[in-house]
């Protein structure tokens, strides 16, 4: 009877039927974790939900507004056809050029969801037959995302399961994903359009799949799965359409293959395939991306080529001037030296593509700059430091990140889990390196007639070989008796390394017999005669071991070792990439929670000391054919020590303890933090694209940055000249051209650029790309990615401040008077061309001064009121901008703010002042600024704070309100001034009208009286934030001062129903407001538990 080594070795499977069984549990833990997993994304990021539609493409940044703009592209199309067209031929990304936005982006997923949306919601939708409310652009986008997502990470945890055979190790893996989601470290789902939102879900396929495939390789010699190929092609193929990054990731998995391969596992042909498949899906790529020259030149091909050549070119150079040995697995004999030799012939066939292909793949280039400034700072370039500015995720992974994922428990449990994997690895390639040993000495061995089954279990074949006469064996004529003697004694593959046999099998023969007695059918079905094979030039035999020796060499196991290494690897050089570090390492991790895994390691370790000694004997067993019956029941001596009460207690207290390891992690803390840290609607962007609508000549182009482009193509329908994808060269020096302003360019040659190469007349500028953050002197900031540009001309030389860069003399130069500001707010700054006819470029081109940077007389120029302010307020802020008051006084709070000179924040504040006296905003900031900056008297201050409120309630601004109350109670005494705050707070009109309402009416309510407007500074979360304010005031003041409140003239029942009604409110609005957190225990008489956390979670 066949040993069933496979039942303890994890990722090794004897029978299909056993094989599906663990597919059923991979599917039920998938399927599962999904459901959890999408169900906490979801609620995670639903106040999202609640905003408008603007204001939700308003807090999209950078890459995820520009991907994003493309989904609205093919939604308020005419038609789908016309949409499809629109990216076909489209002149707004990269403006005056017209370029393939299919080829040149991974943006067919926004095309499909594109497509889905209208079919559901359009004019002529399914959809429009339904009852309820159909879904906005914006909300039916989110839903897929968070769909995918969980749909990756149950893939994950399937994947886990079906390795180890084990619910335990997949629901511990969900476990540590769960502990390690926290503040973007797992996925940054909080930009949900995100190339790897929609990439890691394939890239979690694609090594399932592969690892699969290497599973059933183990038990059925160069497995050929059509249906698993196709999926794995599939996989790779969508892969490629939805992350410009998976190039990287497919090399790095053909990398590990062929590491697996080179130590001497058997897998050269499926290597082979997975070359021809992977290299299939690129091509396949290429062709739906119209011929993409980026992925042509992709590393993908590269490695393919390589890996191939170093396959192959040692195998012809074996064949030219010797035969090839054949080794135990009936595959090409491992040798280290051969293996050296196809690793050094990789590395040189790789190397040399690359070389001659340099002129040519420049899409690339700037990947392996950065790879060069990460481990030398000595080698940076613009591509390179521009990825690394502000502390990007482009940098090696942070010291607090390594503390989160080490809060998480998940490193402990990674490096056990690893520390095993590696322990087995090494198991193996030790028997790899005996068994071809000793399978040399056998095929010296001198005239022995090998009898082997060929699939009728009735036909004997007898291969001779040279001389008999040590071994008394007849050479033909054997009996049917003697056959069978004969066969009974030679060794099963099992039985030479019978140590790993557990006992809990043997126990169960009885039981199972008939069971096992089938399975041995199916294996004794796929067992191969033993084949001739020359070795050297003279003919001899090889010894053929059958396959089931192969469920010792685990090429799953060891795959995935290299596999984890390389995006561990990546995670650390490139800190976004712990997106495939973390959720890897969290499956690594399950495995320990496995008791079949712990088991079979159990096993490596108790028998490998057994290994050396037991195929010496079972090689001489060939020669001498005696039996061995008895003594193979010795060598389960120490299985049998397995079968015990205490071992079963050790596994399940082992793998319990893991699974609720994992899960004691939960981020408790990420069910508070329902709006996402990255809230880019801000005020200053929403009026910026409010402005340029209004404004700006339609169908007009604008140079910016890559972040406001991106947002600008999104929100308006003007042509950008720059967007955030950076790989193509030609992107890349409309990048430098932009930071000519934040270096000392001349402002002629700004002004010359622009419309001769890039035919636009506007410049939208960022305060942040003309500043540095005093508060943070390490990060890179813009002015560090200045001084790299590469004409050495622009670079500022010295000890530069500020206003004497391009971003400040294009507004106070008088000598280079060739842009106008037209619009400016607290962040952005819209500059215009002027004609060439226009007299002050006349002046300034006849004049031609150019005042040396370090000489410019800035100071003087910023007081300057006539020259440097007025023209822009007079002109353009009052002629056409609704928000000048407010933009006025925010700028004059970020130039004191960010530059420090409160002279010139004192000057815009006072002009303010005269130019907006009756303006709430502008005399709330400016009692702000003479409090907290000024340092005035509570009497001067508080005339601007009460002026501010009586303007403002017709507004319905409680900011104003609850900054005039705290301020009234801190500075002249609660006691004296309970009665004036009463007054304010419970005659409040907007106070009254919302303890009058029902909660059903209160989103009709804020629009209606437009208290939600992102334009001025009110969001949603401000409105719960000041509505909680108000009831905790209250609340306070009542525990506080609840006799002085018998005295005034209110009615403390009045002052407790407000209170509680306005803390009701806020609680049904927003449970997780920062308010609502802060206050809980003063209405609650407790601290908040995680019993009501996870309550307002799920039902908040």
């Amino acid at each position: 009877m066949l040993l069933r080594l496979a039942d303890y070795m994890p990722g090794s499977v004897v029978s299909r039927r056993d094989g599906d069984k663990r597919i059923k549990k991979a599917v039920i833990v998938a399927i599962t974790s999904s459901i959890i997993f999408t169900i906490f994304l979801i609620l995670r990021y639903k106040m999202v939900l609640r905003r408008s539609y603007e204001e939700q493409k308003l807090t999209l940044f950078s890459e995820s507004a520009f991907y994003y703009s493309f989904y609205e592209d093919i939604i308020n199309s005419p038609t789908i056809y016309d949409g499809i067209y629109r990216l076909l031929k489209d002149n707004r990304s990269e403006y005056p050029d017209v370029i393939n936005a299919l080829s040149r982006f991974n943006i067919f997923q926004e095309l499909l969801l594109g497509i889905i949306y209208r079919l559901l919601y359009g004019d002529s939708g399914i959809a429009n037959h339904w009852s309820y409310k159909p879904l906005s652009p914006f909300n039916f986008y989110y839903y897929v995302v968070h769909i995918l997502m969980g749909l990756g990470i149950g893939i994950l945890c399937g994947f886990c399961t079906y390795t180890t055979n084990s619910y335990l190790a997949g629901f511990s893996s969900l476990g540590f994903l769960f502990a390690n989601f926290q503040e973007r470290l797992l996925m940054r789902l909080s930009s949900i359009p995100l190339r790897e939102n929609f990439g890691l879900p394939f890239v979690w396929g694609t090594i399932c799949v592969w690892s699969y495939i290497l599973d059933r390789n183990i038990y059925e010699r160069n497995y050929n799965g059509r249906k698993s190929w196709i999926l794995m092609w599939f996989c790779s193929v969508l892969l490629i359409q939805t992350w410009q990054f998976s190039v990287f990731i497919l090399s790095t998995q053909l990398a590990s293959t062929f590491a697996t391969y080179i130590l001497g596992y058997p897998i050269y042909n499926l290597l082979i395939r997975l070359i021809i498949c992977h290299l299939l899906s690129l091509f396949t790529g290429i062709a739906l991306q119209f011929g993409s020259y980026y992925l042509l030149m992709s590393p993908l091909l590269q490695v393919g080529l390589a890996i191939l050549a170093s396959v192959l070119v040692p195998m012809v150079i074996r064949r030219r001037f010797g035969s090839i040995p054949h080794n135990f697995i009936g595959s090409e004999s491992f040798s280290a030296k051969w293996s050296f030799v196809k690793l050094i012939v990789a590395i040189f066939v790789f190397t040399g593509i690359r070389l001659a292909i340099i002129p040519f793949a420049v899409h690339d280039s700037h990947v392996f700059d950065i790879l060069k400034s990460i481990f030398s700072n000595n080698q940076h370039t613009f591509d390179s430091i521009i990825y690394r500015m502000g502390g990007s995720e482009f940098s090696w992974v942070t010291i607090q990140q390594l503390k989160m994922i080490h809060r998480s428990g998940l490193f402990y449990i990674f490096f056990a889990s690893l520390l095993t994997i590696i322990i087995t690895i090494f198991s193996d390639i030790y028997k790899i390196y005996l068994l071809q040993k000793y399978f040399v000495e056998a095929s010296k061995m001198n005239q022995v007639e090998i009898l082997a089954l060929s699939s009728d279990p009735d036909k004997i074949t007898s291969i001779s070989i040279s001389n008999t006469s040590e071994v008394p064996m007849k050479s033909s004529g054997t009996d049917k008796s003697d056959v069978n003697t004969i066969v009974d004694s030679i060794p099963s593959p099992s039985s030479i390394l019978s140590d790993w046999k557990s006992c809990d099998d043997i126990d169960e023969n009885v039981e199972n017999e008939s069971e096992e007695e089938r399975e041995d059918e199916v294996l004794l079905k796929n067992i191969e005669p033993i084949k001739q094979v020359e070795l050297g030039r003279d003919k001899k035999t090889e010894l053929n071991i059958s396959k089931d020796l192969n469920f010792v060499l685990n090429s799953c196991l060891a795959y995935n070792l290299f596999q984890v290494c390389c995006f561990c690897f990546l995670g650390m050089i490139i800190s976004r990439l712990r997106v495939l570090a973390l959720p890897y390492m969290s499956v690594i991790a399950g495995f320990l929670a496995s008791k079949q895994y712990i088991e079979y390691f159990c096993s490596i370790i108790g028998n490998f000391g057994n290994i050396y000694s037991n195929i010496p004997k079972n090689i001489k067993y060939i020669e001498t054919v005696t039996n061995t019956q008895e003594d193979s029941k010795d060598k389960f001596q120490y299985g049998q020590q397995y079968k015990s009460l205490f071992k079963k207690f050790i596994l399940l207290l082992s793998t319990t303890f893991i699974l609720s390891y994992s899960w004691k992690r939960w981020p408790i803390e990420e069910l508070r933090a329902i709006l996402h840290s990255e809230d880019n609607a801000t005020s200053s962007k929403s009026r910026l694209v409010s402005w340029l609508n209004t404004n700006i000549p339609s169908n007009s182009s604008i140079a910016s940055d890559m972040t406001i482009g991106a947002s600008i193509r999104l929100m308006t329908n003007f042509n950008i000249v720059l967007h955030p994808q950076y790989e193509d060269p030609k992107i890349r020096k409309r990048t430098q051209f932009m930071y000519w302003l934040t270096g000392c360019a001349p402002i002629k040659d700004i002004y010359d650029i622009l419309w001769e190469e890039y035919k636009t007349n506007y410049i939208v500028t960022q305060i942040y790309r003309c500043s540095s953050p005093s508060n943070a002197p390490h990060i890179i900031n813009a002015f560090d990615v200045a001084s790299y540009l590469d004409n050495s001309e622009y670079r500022c030389k010295g000890n530069i401040v500020p206003f004497q860069r391009g971003c400040w003399r294009i507004q106070l130069d008088n000598y280079q008077k060739y842009f106008k500001m037209i619009y400016r707010n607290s962040d952005y700054t819209v500059f215009e061309r002027r004609n060439e006819a226009d007299p002050f470029v006349l002046m300034s081109r006849r004049s031609n001064i150019l005042t040396p940077p370090h000489l410019f007389p800035y100071k003087r120029k910023l007081l300057d009121w006539e020259e440097s302010w007025k023209p822009w307020i007079k002109s353009y802020c009052q002629a056409n901008d609704n928000y000048c008051a407010m933009n006025i006084v925010d700028y004059a709070r970020n130039i004191l703010d960010i530059y420090g000179i409160k002279e010139v924040t004192d000057l815009l504040y006072k002009n303010a002042i005269e130019l907006y006296p009756e303006n709430p905003y502008v005399l709330h900031h400016y009692a702000e600024y003479m409090d907290f900056d000024l340092g005035k008297s509570p009497q001067e201050v508080i005339i601007y704070y009460m002026k501010a409120l009586e303007l403002s309630r017709p507004n319905h601004d409680l900011k104003i309100l609850m900054d005039v109350v705290l301020f009234i109670d801190q500075s002249f005494g609660r006691s004296k001034s309970l009665e004036k705050i009463l007054k304010l707070i419970l005659e409040d009109n907007s106070i009254k009208s919302l303890v009058s309402l029902d909660i059903s009416e209160i989103d009709s309510y804020l629009l209606r009286n437009k208290m939600i407007d992102v334009s001025r500074n009110k969001s949603f979360q401000e409105f719960v934030y000041s509505v909680c304010m108000v009831a905790s005031f209250l609340k306070a003041l009542i525990i506080s001062s609840e006799l002085e409140i018998y005295q005034t003239s209110h009615n403390i029942w009045q002052a407790i129903v407000t209170c509680n009604v306005l803390w009701d409110l806020s609680l049904s609005l927003d449970p997780n407001n920062r308010c609502v957190l802060q206050y809980w225990e003063l209405f609650n008489n407790k601290k908040r538990s995680t019993m009501d956390d996870i309550y307002y979670f799920l039902f908040g």
